[in-house]
């Protein structure tokens, strides 16, 4: 998604933006146990192993695009709140996952067991 963010319409890009900022509090907020386990230290942007102090990074630093560079007022304070307060929100996001998900978990995925893909 960074990549594509660089090639389309100057006019899209605060979407695309706010996407990437909103994987990557998703994943470190309720994935977080995986994100930590691939704790190898980044090279690039788009190397496959992100840290949790990487996704908060990304997520703070393309909220923060987002928000300066959306047209639309509505969004600009909420991106904005989001890139400050993201460590926050990502905390959040754990409290719930250790409480529903995380318990729940083999519930959640049992379709895996169920299923043979070969």
């Amino acid at each position: 998604m960074i990549e594509l963010a660089r090639i389309i319409d100057p006019e899209m890009r605060p979407a695309f933006y706010k996407r990437i900022a909103d994987i990557a509090l998703f994943l470190s907020g309720i994935f977080s146990e995986h994100a930590a386990l691939f704790g190898t230290p980044r090279k690039t942007m788009l190397s496959a192993k992100w840290t949790l102090k990487v996704y908060e990074q990304a997520g703070k630093r393309f909220y923060s695009v987002a928000a300066r560079e959306t047209d639309q007022a509505h969004w600009k304070l909420a991106l904005g709140t989001l890139a400050e307060k993201f460590t926050l929100a990502r905390l959040a996001l754990n409290s719930l996952s250790d409480r529903y998900v995380k318990t729940h978990r083999a519930w959640y995925f049992r379709f895996q067991a169920d299923f043979d893909f070969r």
